[in-house]
């Protein structure tokens, strides 16, 4: 299985369920797996998170996020982020 067709599925079922996580939904070469969150979409940009969040103020970007973390390098690292 392809890793844009395990974000497919999992983003289908998110989406669908509008609950839920995906654990390793999506990868990064200098991360590794990466799991996905419904979450909250929040009352503003400044708060929410998750797959809710991007589902109500960046709908045009969820399909492109294997290819958008693939652009991606990592510019820091602490304990809890990165």
């Amino acid at each position: 299985m392809t890793r844009q067709t395990v974000w497919a599925e999992a983003r289908d079922r998110l989406l669908a369920d509008q609950g839920g996580e995906a654990a390793g939904a999506l990868w990064h070469r200098d991360v590794g797996p990466i799991d996905v969150r419904w979450g909250e979409p929040g009352t503003g940009k400044s708060d929410g998170y998750g797959l809710a969040k991007l589902a109500k103020f960046h709908p045009e970007v969820i399909d492109q996020l294997p290819q958008l973390l693939a652009d991606m390098e990592v510019m820091k690292r602490t304990a809890n982020r990165i």
